[in-house]
């Protein structure tokens, strides 16, 4: 889109529309990296990119969200 002339959320649907799976990793001690959540793209409304969390790591214990 570089050098395109589009609006500000028009590219930002655009981007929500791309992306399937969010993976977030945090560093831990030692350098380490551990998966800490996964969260699914479900949609777009106004500026807002809305998410649904499908897996996430609490207290050391990964808690999968139940399926719809």
């Amino acid at each position: 889109l570089m050098g395109a002339e589009m609006p500000l959320e028009a590219i930002r649907q655009q981007m929500a529309s791309a992306i399937d799976l969010l993976v977030f990793v945090e560093k831990r001690k030692g350098g380490r990296r551990k998966v800490s959540e996964i969260r699914k793209m479900v949609g777009y409304r106004g500026r807002e990119v809305i998410t649904k969390s499908v897996m996430r790591l609490e207290n050391g214990h990964i808690l999968w969200e139940e399926k719809e």
